[in-house]
C-alpha cells in the first residue's frame, strides 16, 4: 500500500502561516484541484525521487546502446521502452491516451509484496521487469512521456488522498492544451482533474520542483 510521507516541519509551519492568509491575497483560481500551492525548488525531502532519476538516467543508456543494435539487443525492458517512445512521439492528447492504457497494462503489485518494504518508489525499468504500485505507474508515464517530448513543467506526480477510498493513492497531472489532465493506474480513460473530485492533493514533484497542496480557509468559517 502507498503511503504519502509526512511534511517536514517547514511545511507545517509554513502551512499554518498559509491558512490565515486573506483568500482575496491567495491566487487559486485554476490550481490544481482548487486548491493553493506552495512551490519550493528544495528536492532535498525526497530522497526515492532523487534515486528514481538517477536510475532512469543509467537505463537511458541502455536504451541507447540497444537502440544502436536492435536485432541484436536482448534487453526486454530497453525494447519495450523504444518500442513506445518510437511508436508514439507527438506531443498530443492521443499520446496521453495511448502512454496511459500502454502502462496500465502491467499487473499493481504493492510494495509490501513486490519489495518487502511499506513504501519503495522504482524506475520504469524496474517497474517493467516487477510491475508495481500506483506511484511506479506514474513514475514510468512521467519518463516515457519526458522521452517522447513532454516538457518537465507541463508534468507532475501528484500524491493525492481518495476520499472514497480512504487512501493515499498516486497519478501523473499533465498541464496540456489549457487542461490539467489525470493520468492514472485505476482508469484507461485520461480526465480532466475537475471530474476527480474525490482526489485530494497532498504534494506532487517533478524534476525541477515540489507543491504542497492546501485547501482554502477563509477566516471566520467554522
Amino acid at each position: 500500500m502507498f503511503r504519502a510521507i509526512q511534511p517536514r516541519s517547514w511545511l507545517v509551519t509554513l502551512a499554518a502561516v498559509v491558512l490565515l492568509i486573506p483568500s482575496t491575497c491567495l491566487a487559486i483560481d485554476g490550481l490544481l484541484f482548487g486548491m493553493v500551492e506552495l512551490r519550493s525548488d528544495q528536492l532535498d525531502a525526497f530522497p526515492q525521487w532523487s534515486r528514481v532519476r538517477e536510475e532512469h538516467r543509467l537505463f537511458l543508456g541502455d536504451v541507447s546502446a540497444c537502440a544502436n543494435n536492435l536485432s541484436q539487443c536482448t534487453d526486454s525492458s530497453a525494447r519495450d521502452w523504444i518500442e513506445f517512445t518510437s511508436d508514439h512521439h507527438r506531443v498530443d492528447h492521443a499520446t496521453l491516451q495511448k502512454a496511459n492504457r500502454f502502462f496500465n497494462q502491467w499487473d499493481y503489485k504493492n510494495d509490501q509484496l513486490n519489495w518487502g518494504k511499506e513504501d519503495w518508489w522504482t524506475a520504469p525499468v524496474i517497474f517493467m521487469e516487477r510491475s508495481g504500485d500506483c506511484e511506479d505507474y506514474a513514475i514510468a508515464k512521467y519518463f516515457a512521456l519526458r522521452s517522447i517530448g513532454f516538457a518537465a513543467d507541463t508534468l507532475r506526480i501528484v500524491i493525492v488522498r481518495d476520499v472514497y477510498r480512504n487512501l493515499a493513492h498516486a497519478v501523473l497531472l499533465v498541464q496540456f492544451d489549457g487542461h490539467n489532465y489525470i493520468l492514472d493506474s485505476l482508469f484507461d480513460t485520461v480526465l480532466q482533474a475537475a471530474d476527480l473530485t474525490q482526489y485530494k492533493p497532498v504534494y506532487s514533484i517533478n524534476e525541477t520542483h515540489r507543491w504542497l497542496h492546501l485547501a482554502v480557509m477563509h477566516r471566520g468559517s467554522r
